[in-house]
């Protein structure tokens, strides 16, 4: 699979997703400047134009790095209720079939819903707290006001 993402300048950085050893079409295998003319033209002719000719990409396929995309596994997702790990600090994955966006859903719409009732029991408490408070400043207003009254007469 080639992939182009578009960089800020307006040109693309290009991406060639295949095994690194084994078959025939794997990194380890493009070791020789045919070879790797063969493969582009045989699986990417439509984008030889686009990067400037065979010949720019059989030489970018041999001279940039061989990339890793990993996966990031664990079972260990939050912290003594303190830390929660989130997107690719909690299951890296490769970028294929939408299950970065997906995940990325679910990362945002589960935390949102539980922190919303956390936050919500934390401001009924809060606001028992301030009624209290205003309560009893109203009730001392109240008193005061009845002394003065009683002055008065």
């Amino acid at each position: 699979m080639l992939m182009a993402l578009p960089n800020r300048d307006g040109s693309f950085t290009g991406t060639i997703y295949m095994e690194s050893k084994g078959s025939q079409d794997s990194f380890e295998q493009m070791n020789h400047p045919a070879r790797v003319s063969e493969f582009v033209q045989q699986h990417y002719p439509n984008a030889l134009p686009l990067v400037g000719g065979r010949n720019k990409m059989v030489d970018q396929v041999q001279n940039n790095p061989e990339g890793v995309l990993g996966t990031v596994r664990t079972d260990k997702w939050a912290l003594n209720g303190s830390l929660l790990l989130i997107g690719d600090a909690a299951h890296a994955m490769v970028p294929f079939f939408g299950q970065g966006c997906n995940l990325s859903l679910i990362h945002i719409s589960e935390p949102t819903r539980l922190l919303s009732i956390s936050y919500a029991v934390f401001c009924l408490k809060k606001k028992k707290k301030i009624y209290k408070t205003n309560t009893d400043l109203i009730k001392y207003i109240q008193n005061y006001m009845g002394k003065v009254e009683n002055i008065k007469e």
